[in-house]
């Protein structure tokens, strides 16, 4: 097993050398810098996973200037050292984003608890900003409106669809209400996207709202679909995902005249991976074949999914999901549209490819890239292989689509295990 790496940068020889010795004790491989470019040109060439940074370093670099340029460079974390802790010190050291602080003299025990600790801290931000990279990618891939917000009601993001539906940008967005979101929505219909969000949180289950939310906005008419909770491991929602659906050609109205769907039927984005659910894939499945183009519907299915709960639990198993429906929607042509369909299975409508044995063949190339993902568990990591089944049905050939459902079903069903 690979040791954690610490870089020490220390220009008093003395303390560098207690420093390497402890950490050398306490199991972590050291590499020492007497200076802040030197300290650079080490991260570089060994990556280390955390910095001990001496706040008063000699040289043009001090350190919260190395530890700054540190974060840009090869955003590696930091934990300052110094025998001042004065405000304004403190105030300054801010800049670099520091993941602890040690004043000196400390005992050797503190050392480790801090070092540890900032370890720790520096996991747990990468996680969720891999997290956040792979949200964003995938919500962005959909192609139907989604307005993420916190507890309290607060947007955190929308997608690109979104964007289009608001007028508003993501990162202007942000920390928004919803009423500011939607300022020139009728009241009534602001306060049942706002009821509609208040229960999901509450009740930590989907709220439909389909056929009973529509309004227009830009001149398009959208319906509302449903508000998802976003809930943690622990059972907590920390927030919700308000799920949105453009209208083609039919008129926005306060209140529809048909009956609302079930809940399964109306959350039409699956919120463990922000993608279009199975009801959208078979709409789109049936849209298809009547419009006669030459589409097809691939199939990607994890293999061992059930043994892959069994042995990490459902949060993992969840990331692994996750993980993987990155990678088709990364390697998927700008045509495709990818869909979660059930279980470990994922299905992806690619339109005006020349032959069935080119879609098999981009599809074999994307089922066949080796995907490991790290898994950090309660107590322990694992590193996870993740293989997946694949196949390829044409919707050109007047197979009904019903047909072509129950063909998935079955596929996915001998792969479900």
């Amino acid at each position: 097993m690979n040791r954690r790496r610490i870089l020490v940068v220390e220009d008093e020889a003395l303390v560098a050398a207690h420093l390497e010795a402890c950490l050398c004790d306490a199991g972590f491989e050291v590499v020492c810098a007497a200076s802040g470019e030197e300290a650079l040109e080490k991260a570089r060439q060994v990556k280390p996973h955390l910095a001990l940074m001496d706040i008063r370093l000699a040289g043009e670099l001090d350190g919260i200037r190395t530890a700054v340029l540190l974060r840009q460079q090869s955003d590696l974390a930091c934990v300052f050292l110094s025998a001042y802790a004065d405000d304004a010190t403190l105030e300054r050291a801010r800049e670099a984003e520091p993941v602890g602080y040690l004043v000196k003299p400390f005992e050797e025990r503190e050392l480790r608890a801090t070092i540890e600790m900032a370890l720790r801290r520096v996991s747990i931000e990468r996680r969720l900003r891999e997290r956040a990279r792979w949200q964003s990618v995938v919500l962005d891939a959909v192609r139907d409106p989604i307005v993420l917000t916190d507890a309290a009601g607060r947007i955190t993001s929308l997608n690109r669809a979104a964007e289009t539906m608001t007028s508003w940008k993501a990162e202007e967005a942000c920390g928004l209400r919803l009423q500011e979101l939607f300022s020139a929505l009728d009241p009534k219909v602001l306060e049942q996207l706002r009821a509609g969000l208040r229960r999901s949180l509450f009740e930590r289950a989907a709220v439909t709202m389909a056929g009973t939310v529509r309004f227009e906005c830009r001149g398009s008419a959208y319906e509302a679909v449903a508000a998802v909770p976003l809930v943690d491991a622990n059972g907590l929602a920390g927030g919700a995902a308000l799920l949105f659906r453009e209208l083609a050609g039919s008129p926005p109205q306060a209140q529809a005249s048909t009956s609302p769907a079930s809940a399964d039927e109306a959350v039409a984005v699956d919120p463990q991976t922000g993608l279009p659910g199975r009801g959208e894939a078979e709409r789109a499945i049936a849209k298809a074949q009547r419009q006669g183009s030459r589409s097809f519907a691939s199939v990607f299915a994890v293999d061992h999914f059930r043994t892959l709960i069994q042995r990490y639990g459902f949060s993992a198993a969840e990331e692994v999901l996750l993980f993987f429906s990155v990678h088709l929607a990364q390697g998927l042509a700008g045509d495709a549209q990818l869909y979660r369909w059930s279980g470990p299975a994922f299905v992806a409508i690619v339109e005006r490819l020349d032959s069935i044995e080119r879609v098999r063949r981009e599809m074999a190339g994307l089922a066949s890239v080796r995907l490991e993902k790290l898994l950090q568990l309660n107590t322990r990591t694992a590193l996870v292989v993740i293989s997946a089944a694949w196949e390829v049905f044409p919707l050109y050939t007047g197979v009904p689509a019903e047909e072509v459902v129950r063909q998935i079903d079955a596929f996915v069903a001998s792969y479900n295990r």
